[in-house]
């Protein structure tokens, strides 16, 4: 696995804005199974740019 840094991981509210949605709308995709977080031993939530990237392109329009 590679090592990623703290500045490479997004917390849920991150997510949310990032794909213009609210804290609740992002938290949702992520207990249906549309975004993975990453592995840690902390209880917080943090998803990989790549992960993000890949939900963005899957249930996120894009606003051109």
């Amino acid at each position: 696995m590679e090592e990623l840094k703290k500045q490479d991981l997004f917390t849920i509210e991150e997510v949310a804005k990032w794909c213009n949605l609210t804290r609740n709308a992002a938290y949702m995709h992520y207990r249906r199974g549309h975004l993975q977080p990453v592995n840690m031993l902390c209880h917080r939530l943090y998803f990989s740019r790549q992960e993000v990237d890949n939900f963005r392109a899957m249930y996120c329009p894009f606003n051109d």
